[in-house]
């Protein structure tokens, strides 16, 4: 298959690295991928790694003339089967090139986010142009389909997000244990993701603080801005916890060093689209708290799998963390089922499976 790709952000986030871990895939499969985006550093060095090249258009909407030739004079000069979009933005682009170019091409777009969609007159034509809409949970597709008059549910699918096998590769440095001097048998707790207060950091800390008498580290991987990390650092200190927090910030080998935590926390405030970080917890083995409004309560079993408290519930999250922290084997439990359940029903062959289904239904109907 000849496949286009159309990165939704010049940013890098989950959307840009599932377009990234299926296009990797694609081409280890033999297919062909192009890929366009808006001008990014990010994503050019991104896709550099993997020996091709991704084109800038600005995708400014449907009065951005340069973009809709450029991609009709591209889509005319080279015939593809599937433009696989990622954002609803870049939809009227895509199909008045299209149309310019006369191409077969199928387009399919991939919802990530739990949003309602929009009715006006310029998107409900948009939508009868579209040959499959995949959204990464229920809850993305109820929140849309529910919101759209008239919107043919029969091009809707759901194929649950998910996150390729992480190579084990050499990290060029110590055990986070070894590194900081922790005891083996201290628990770490690892937060991963954006440090943002809408992911629950905040939550976590005044949790924490409830269980000072237990011996743990928190351990926080991922980015936020300075004025935030400050605020945090400041609550750590109001809450006596400052000494058993490491901020490590953001690293590409996440996923490695998950496989040190004892308990991972995912306590979104938010409602979650699908929850990568549940997911990389689950696949690590690991036990994982996270909240039940969004789309992990669609793959967590409360208590088999995994721990759900409600958004915001410091109460809550607290008496998760002490119990957790007090049983060895129930965090031995949670993790085991959590993995079985990753690799029965989220590893990623079955969603490329899935996805590659999509793609051959479309071009064969």
């Amino acid at each position: 298959m000849k496949v286009m790709q159309i990165f939704a952000s010049p940013s890098w986030g989950g959307g840009e690295q599932y377009v990234y871990d299926l296009s990797v895939n694609l081409i280890k499969c033999g297919h062909e991928v192009n890929f366009f985006s808006r001008k990014s550093s990010v994503i050019d060095k991104k896709i550099s790694s993997i020996n091709t090249t991704c084109q800038h258009l600005p995708f400014r909407g449907i009065l951005d003339i340069y973009s809709i030739i450029k991609l009709a004079l591209f889509l005319r000069n080279n015939p593809l089967d599937v433009i696989h979009i990622h954002c609803f933005k870049v939809m009227s682009t895509v199909i008045l090139a299209k149309i310019l170019s006369r191409s077969k091409a199928k387009i399919v777009m991939t919802r990530h986010l739990i949003k309602e969609g929009k009715n006006n007159i310029l998107y409900r034509w948009c939508y009868r142009h579209l040959d499959q809409i995949i959204f990464v949970s229920k809850i993305c597709q109820n929140t849309f389909l529910n919101s759209v008059t008239n919107f043919p549910r029969t091009i809707s699918s759901v194929v649950y997000n998910s996150i390729p096998v992480v190579e084990d590769g050499h990290l060029n440095s110590e055990s986070i244990r070894k590194k900081c001097g922790i005891k083996e048998d201290c628990p770490l707790i690892f937060f991963v993701g954006r440090v943002v207060r809408e992911k629950g950091i905040e939550e976590v800390i005044k949790a924490l603080a409830s269980v000072r008498d237990k011996d743990f580290y928190l351990i926080v991987i991922g980015q936020g801005k300075d004025s935030y990390l400050k605020q945090l650092k400041k609550l750590l200190i109001e809450k006596k916890l400052a000494s058993r927090v490491l901020f490590l910030g953001y690293t590409d080998h996440a996923r490695q060093l998950i496989k040190e935590a004892d308990i991972g926390v995912a306590p979104s405030i938010c409602q979650e689209s699908f929850g990568l970080t549940v997911a990389e917890f689950m696949q690590a083995g690991k036990c994982v708290i996270t909240t039940n409004n969004g789309a992990q309560c669609e793959f967590v079993d409360h208590g088999k799998s995994g721990w759900l408290v409600n958004p915001g519930d410091v109460g809550g999250l607290s008496y998760a963390l002490r119990k957790l922290m007090d049983d060895d084997q129930m965090r031995l439990k949670l993790g085991t089922h959590a993995k079985n359940y990753f690799d029965e029903s989220l590893a990623y062959n079955h969603f490329y499976n899935n996805i590659i289904q999509v793609y051959q239904n479309r071009i064969a109907g």
